[in-house]
């Protein structure tokens, strides 16, 4: 009688411990399925890339550099001040960047592009041909960001706005001659005059070439590159 409860016991416990691993065999399988379809799902997903937030604000310009347009005749020489438009590169996040695949979408310009193909060399990127094929480029820039780029791998600007900046007769203008082999020229006086004697062609300021130094809410430098 003993021995028959011994082996009753036995086989409960048997049949306990068959049911335990068959429950733990389903939750495992559940658990795999779950990851499966989570993996699926991520390979799936398209991303947006956008640009990073602008760092620019035209309510705030007390220190710092900026990408301008203006053209001589915005300067108010009664009031010491100057009306120009304030621009910015578009930079995105390198890990963004990094990540991209066919079929996500990118945002430049405030223009969303499908992505239908991407080259990789040295810290570049080209999008759906590059440039000369209509697609899109960028190169890696400061601070783990990528920044879009044109022809001779100039910076695409946006406009954020216009702003007029008081100046001092102490302002100092940086400038270039209209051919690359010219000197470049330091003005601290008659700027008015050395402005007003520009060519025509040589008016004329623009954000691939020109940027401008504020401090404490005043313009202080102008400095203007020769670019091809």
């Amino acid at each position: 009688m003993s021995r028959t409860l011994e082996t009753n016991n036995t086989c409960k416990q048997e049949k306990c411990l068959i049911i335990k691993m068959n429950i733990i065999t389903v939750v495992l399988s559940f658990l795999l399925l779950l990851m499966s379809c989570s993996n699926i799902a991520n390979h799936n997903r398209h991303l947006c890339v956008e640009p990073l937030a602008l760092a620019v604000h035209l309510d705030s310009l007390s220190d710092c550099t900026l990408s301008v347009a203006f053209s001589v005749n915005d300067f108010n020489w009664e009031d010491c001040r100057l009306t120009l438009s304030v621009y910015s590169e578009q930079l995105y996040d390198a890990s963004e960047i990094e990540a991209i695949k066919a079929d996500d979408t990118i945002v430049i310009n405030d223009v969303k592009n499908l992505v239908f193909s991407i080259e990789y060399d040295d810290n570049h990127y080209v999008i759906n041909g590059g440039i000369e094929q209509g697609g899109l480029e960028l190169i890696s820039y400061v601070g783990g960001t990528f920044r879009s780029v044109t022809f001779d791998d100039h910076p695409v600007y946006i406009l954020i706005g216009e702003a007029t900046i008081p100046f001092d007769y102490d302002l100092v203008i940086t400038d270039c001659g209209e051919n690359p082999s010219d000197a470049v020229t330091t003005i601290v006086k008659e700027q008015k005059q050395y402005l007003c004697s520009l060519s025509d062609y040589h008016r004329d300021f623009n954000p691939l070439n020109t940027v401008v130094r504020i401090e404490n809410g005043v313009l202080k430098e102008i400095i203007r590159k020769w670019i091809p």
